[in-house]
């Protein structure tokens, strides 16, 4: 090979590298509907410490457990506003935290129920309204490291945040679509390492702001000029990368902290095709990423590429 023909491979090799590359999609493992207990709208989703998977059931109102090979372990829960039942109308999300107790935004009763990891009731705190510590439709839930409780209040178009014993500490937000504003489309929450937050709102994208509530930045979609307009499901894993899901054109998305764009993959390399609409997302101590599809009853599980 001439010295020109090296030199023009170089500059190609450069060019693909700027670009990020020929990235995979992440590899397909499991399937999963619910047997011996089908889904109903599975919505919100979360992994513990020992990577079981909790899986929102809304259309059932329950919760069912899985280990990571998506082994049914147990479930609770009912439809009604007794302590442990639910009323999910379409969905209510879960999170775990880092003891394995479980929350739950039960949105139309208009509070948080707590759990421990086999589903036994420990507390629940909240009622309509607008007032510190009330809800209006509360629905994404995430809670940090030291195990302060995050919550998208979507009729008051805010986010408050608890400590795990339901107490109120903080909160932020107005209508909007302005910078750091929440339309009624406000979705779900995620929390990495350095208390950075990060919502989803199915019309301004997907925010990121600091542990005390300050906006610092709006994501770009997958790598794309464009500004992501609906974005459902978010999560983070132990690198602080920040997954989440583009309803706008049914892919997943990956980026560094930063804001960097990683990977995209759309589901269409698994055997039951691409992704149709995606609401919950979590990512276990491995990395492997979960997907809840609530229209079509299923939850799917990816490694890494």
């Amino acid at each position: 090979m001439n010295a020109k023909a090296i030199l023009f491979v170089f500059l190609v090799a450069l060019l693909v590298s700027a670009c990020g590359g020929a990235r995979k999609p992440a590899e397909f493992v499991w399937s999963l509907t619910g047997d011996p207990n089908p889904f109903n709208n599975p919505d919100g989703i979360a992994a513990d410490s020992q990577s079981n998977l909790y899986v929102m059931d809304s259309g059932n109102s329950r919760i069912q457990k899985f280990d990571g090979d998506g082994n049914f372990i147990l479930m609770w829960g009912s439809k009604g506003n007794n302590d442990a039942q639910f009323d999910c109308s379409p969905f209510c999300m879960v999170a775990v935290d880092g003891v394995g107790n479980v929350y739950v935004t039960d949105n139309n009763n208009s509070r948080i129920q707590k759990f421990d990891s086999t589903g036994n009731f420990l507390m629940k705190w909240g009622s309509f309204g607008s007032e510190d510590g009330q809800f209006d439709v509360p629905f994404g839930i995430a809670v940090d490291r030291q195990g302060n409780v995050y919550v998208g209040d979507v009729g008051n178009a805010r986010i408050q945040k608890f400590d795990s014993n339901g107490n109120f500490l903080m909160k932020w937000g107005s209508r909007g679509y302005e910078d750091g504003q929440f339309s009624a489309d406000l979705a779900d929450i995620a929390v990495d390492s350095k208390g950075r937050i990060y919502v989803t709102d199915r019309t301004n994208g997907i925010y990121q702001f600091d542990e005390n509530g300050q906006y610092l930045t709006r994501f770009k979609a997958c790598g794309d000029e464009n500004i992501i307009v609906s974005a459902t499901g978010v999560a983070v894993d132990l690198q602080d990368n920040v997954y989440f899901y583009d309803l706008s054109y049914n892919r997943m998305c990956k980026y560094d902290s930063n804001g960097q764009f990683l990977n995209t993959w759309n589901g269409s390399d698994s055997p039951e095709g691409a992704f149709t609409a995606v609401g919950g997302v979590a990512v276990d101590q491995e990395g492997n990423i979960y997907v809840a599809e609530f229209f079509d009853g299923r939850v799917r599980k990816f490694r890494q590429p």
